[in-house]
């Protein structure tokens, strides 16, 4: 890599031997792939648990809502989501339960245990072995996926969150159906939420979705500098430079639009068969380095006269 494409280009180019000229061009190739996959991808994200502080909250006797709501500030997507609740109430199979967010819904329980009283300390897992309304009622302190009988067409699937930007402000609502129940108190509630931070694709040094002018202008005005560069001025490697190989990556990915849902690769992923060949030129060349300097060494001690033992 302490060559710069650009040079192996303009080599590859100017090279009088054409199997040197075409096993050139595939090395540049396996470079700017290898740059692409590098750098292209998601990173890291963020989990944190928010707790609602509006609470407790009463659930009144009379057939209404009980809502309370969570703020998120959070960077990123949605990757997963988990939800705790913790609910006193004298007749749970009176409830139905629900998380919303941006008109996406789902159904987390829904008149389950009919006579049976509290949810105390539940998580709603998609993960977890088994719904709620397979576990036997009163309910006890664990985890469940959410109702497997989802009503009104809300999923019962927590997934249906993932993918959503994470900032914002999610809802959990109560609904008690019957309006002589002896009510309850809405104690806790949590959100227990997993984000993946996107990465911007590589060569979009403005972040704007696509690969182009205003992009390479970044780079051109950053050219050259040597320390401190910031994805925004050109460095798409993070080496804190601006150089060849950023342009190189720049080169790889113009004209991605990723509004349109393409990202199209100038430079694309190395056939077998080039693979093969140039396997078979880094082999000959080291068979060729093996055989060339004893004969290089002959021929030194012939031109000084010495002698071969």
């Amino acid at each position: 890599m302490t060559c710069s494409l650009i040079s192996l280009r303009w080599v590859a180019d100017h090279q009088p031997i054409p199997i040197a000229r075409r096993t050139l061009s595939i090395v540049i190739r396996w470079l700017g792939w290898l740059l692409v996959v590098a750098t292209a991808g998601t990173a890291a994200g963020e989990s944190i648990e928010l707790t609602a502080t509006d609470l407790p909250r009463t659930i009144p006797e009379i057939a209404l809502t009980t809502m309370s709501t969570v703020s998120c500030d959070l960077s990123g997507i949605v990757a997963d989501v988990n939800v705790f609740v913790d609910i006193a109430h004298q007749d749970v199979g009176d409830l139905d339960i629900f998380l919303v967010r941006d008109g996406r819904q789902v159904h987390l329980f829904h008149q389950h245990g009919p006579g049976t009283q509290n949810l105390p300390s539940i998580v709603f897992d998609d993960e977890a072995d088994q719904p709620i309304n397979a576990a036997s009622a009163p309910f006890a302190s664990g985890t469940y996926q959410p109702t497997s009988l989802p009503q009104g067409g809300a999923s019962r699937n927590l997934s249906e969150f993932d993918g959503l930007a994470a900032a914002g402000v999610w809802q959990f609502r109560i609904v008690d159906n019957w309006p002589d129940s002896e009510g309850g108190q809405l104690l806790g509630w949590s959100l227990l939420l997993s984000t993946t931070l996107v990465a911007p694709w590589p060569g979009d040094a403005d972040r704007d979705g696509q690969v182009g002018a205003l992009d390479a202008a970044a780079l051109a005005h950053h050219w050259g500098q040597l320390s401190g560069a910031q994805w925004t001025d050109g460095d798409f490697n993070a080496d804190g430079c601006v150089d060849d190989l950023d342009l190189a990556i720049l080169a790889a990915n113009w004209s991605v639009d990723e509004a349109e849902g393409e990202r199209r690769v100038v430079i694309p992923e190395p056939t077998a068969g080039e693979s093969l060949l140039l396997a078979c030129f880094v082999l000959a060349a080291g068979t060729w380095r093996k055989t060339a300097r004893p004969r290089a060494a002959h021929r030194g001690r012939s031109l000084t006269g010495e002698t071969s033992p």
